[in-house]
């Protein structure tokens, strides 16, 4: 069992105050939450709710909801999870509670970062920096996260490696295994991401494709071991994409095929057509030209405006690499003027992530 969780059960076991009793098992169902035990977590917020339903402590409210803010993140519903991060904030902050403050606008960060909601991040994270103290464990790692894949996302490999080491020393001096784990799994998914907008630009950073594919790897085997069940998928979408800009086509097919048909991402981050053209490319690549005649009729471009803007620009890029090739030559739709707007779409995101990271980019 995780340090973290002994140490609630341990404090479970001792305390009699029912205030008290309330916030340890709320803090408990948040850490079953992240593990993957879902189920266990929504009965233990049932359990409390019978009798704080009634507002009776703002602590305890604010902690229930951020359990809820959690239920909803993993069960990829951005806006519910977002709108109970903002209430538990607010509630916070009306009682005047710079630990609560803390923990709410750490989350509310990390959530806002997820909806490219820049300048709310941004408010958020400065609320962090300004009344969290140093031995804030669980307020500090969930910070550093937030920082730390905003900066890869940015191509500042530096920052990034910063903020995860600071995050792994607060993760390990709380116990929190899920929050190590966390740190591990998004520095190499959030460096992928960024290695996939670089190959669409012709770019190619071989050593940080190397250490990436390490770190996921490391990442994997630690949740494996650790028994978190969450982001799964993740994992190996990440590999596959990793196979895919290294040109291990046969290794990335079977795995981006297989995910194609799930269902088990945020649909603002992935959805079936962008995993189908990347599919296509494989496919292509490996001289299916056949297949990929077939499966790019089916293909409704349309879909990828639902995207954010970085994986919207990543898969109109692969489409057009598509088009390029001398084998599907005349046969595919051009996508060169929605390929401009994408990349100038997603130059201004960038920048606008840039602005809202200034004062870590910077200091």
């Amino acid at each position: 069992m995780a340090q973290l969780l002994s140490r609630i059960d341990a404090r479970l076991a001792q305390a009699t105050d029912e205030h008290l009793i309330a916030e340890l098992m709320a803090k408990k169902a948040a850490y079953l939450v992240r593990v993957g035990d879902s189920a266990t977590a929504r009965a233990m917020v049932a359990e409390v709710r019978k009798t704080f339903n009634d507002g009776r402590s703002g602590r305890v409210t604010c902690y229930l909801q951020i359990v809820e803010g959690l239920l909803h993140y993993y069960q990829f519903e951005s806006a519910a999870a977002l709108d109970r991060f903002t209430r538990a904030l607010f509630l916070a902050e009306a009682l005047r509670e710079p630990d609560l403050i803390c923990i709410c606008a750490a989350w509310k960060a990390f959530v806002d970062f997820n909806s490219s909601r820049f300048e709310a991040m941004k408010r958020s994270l400065l609320l962090v920096r300004d009344l969290a103290g140093g031995e804030d464990h669980a307020v500090q790692s969930r910070f550093a996260v937030t920082v730390m894949i905003g900066a890869l996302l940015l191509g500042r490999r530096d920052v990034g490696q910063l903020f995860f080491t600071s995050g792994h020393r607060h993760a390990v001096a709380d116990g929190d295994q899920v929050c190590i784990n966390s740190l591990l799994f998004d520095r190499a998914v959030f460096s992928s991401a960024r290695l996939r907008v670089d190959w669409c630009r012709d770019k190619s950073d071989a050593s940080w494709l190397q250490t990436a594919r390490a770190e996921l790897s490391s990442a994997k085997n630690l949740q494996h071991l650790v028994g978190v069940t969450t982001m799964r998928d993740h994992f190996d979408l990440a590999l596959a994409r990793l196979d895919l800009i290294e040109g291990r086509f046969t290794e990335a097919l079977p795995t981006l095929l297989r995910l194609e048909a799930r269902d088990g991402f945020a649909h603002s981050h992935l959805n079936q057509t962008a995993l189908s053209i990347e599919a296509l490319y494989a496919q292509l690549q490996l001289g299916d030209f056949q297949a990929v005649e077939a499966g790019a009729a089916a293909i409704d471009l349309a879909q990828l405006d639902a995207l954010d803007p970085d994986e919207r620009v990543v898969g109109l890029s692969i489409w057009s690499k598509l088009t390029e090739h001398p084998a599907m030559a005349g046969k595919l739709p051009s996508v060169q003027a929605r390929l401009e707007q994408a990349w100038s779409d997603y130059d201004l995101y960038e920048s606008q992530l840039r602005h809202a990271l200034e004062p870590w980019l910077t200091h």
